[in-house]
């Protein structure tokens, strides 16, 4: 398997990781010692990949459930970030 295979493979697995254990992109920078930008990167490019994969077979409760949690993850994200900029 080629080089850029596993590569896309891997980034594809983090963003899955980050996706299902809800956690924040800067958790998992500290928790791999990969830059947070690069990291960013990776969620915008393969999370709604991720996400068409996962939701079709999601209940309905399930996806309002998935997404509430997603938006308060990106509601903590955003207010960790205000306090550092500001």
């Amino acid at each position: 398997m080629s080089k850029s295979i596993c590569d896309k493979q891997l980034k594809k697995r983090i963003v899955k990781m980050m996706m299902e254990q809800n956690k924040s992109v800067a958790q998992v920078a500290r928790e791999t010692g990969i830059n947070i930008n690069t990291l960013y990167s990776w969620k915008k490019k393969y999370a709604l990949e991720f996400i068409h994969e996962t939701l079709p077979q999601m209940t309905e409760f399930q996806r309002l459930k998935f997404f509430q949690k997603h938006i308060r993850a990106l509601q903590k994200e955003n207010m960790i970030l205000r306090t550092k900029k500001g």
